[in-house]
């Protein structure tokens, strides 16, 4: 007999109680973009807007799709890449660059990184601190020939674990 098995049970019906409460009453909701090739479940219905940002590389247009509720901000950014940088430095090359963009773009400091496959396509998963530590950024920015996909949830630093977070950057799939 183990001692106190049911006091572990409890434990862990209390904490499953309390993850499965902290979704209610959010309207996850199934958004799919074709022109973007991509599917996603976002807690709300995401807005969409494209922005130029200026890069080194000239301007280039970023599609955004975002859903921010309270403090917490899920987004997916595709940006398209010219052929010849990926060609001239590799996938690799190119996603440390985006990691390394992120992270100055932020003010921010990276506290963990992954490589990671998505769908066959390499990419990497991140954990950034941002605002002088008030903030989390977790990231999955993942390369599709010349698309630089990045799935991001802007948290506050105490939230960035939270089921929600995982449950938005592993619905991200490609079309």
């Amino acid at each position: 007999m183990i001692p106190h098995s049911g006091h572990r049970i409890r434990s862990w019906a209390w904490f499953v109680a309390l993850t499965v409460l902290s979704c209610v009453g959010e309207q996850w909701v199934d958004f799919r973009s074709e022109e973007g090739g991509f599917m996603a479940t976002f807690p709300g219905t995401p807005t969409q807007q494209v922005k130029t940002v200026n890069t080194a590389q000239g301007p280039r247009d970023m599609h955004m799709y975002s859903f921010t509720d309270k403090q917490t901000s899920f987004s997916v950014v595709i940006s398209e890449l010219p052929h010849e940088q990926i060609g001239n430095v590799g996938p690799a090359a190119t996603l440390d660059s985006a990691r390394d963009g992120a992270v100055a773009n932020t003010q921010g400091k990276l506290l963990s990184e992954l490589i990671i496959d998505v769908s066959g396509h390499p990419g990497r998963e991140l954990k950034i601190a941002a605002a002088g530590g008030k903030g989390t950024i977790r990231a999955r920015l993942f390369l599709v020939e010349n698309r630089l996909y990045q799935a991001l949830v802007v948290t506050p630093a105490d939230e960035s674990y939270a089921p929600r977070v995982r449950r938005f950057l592993e619905s991200v799939k490609l079309l």
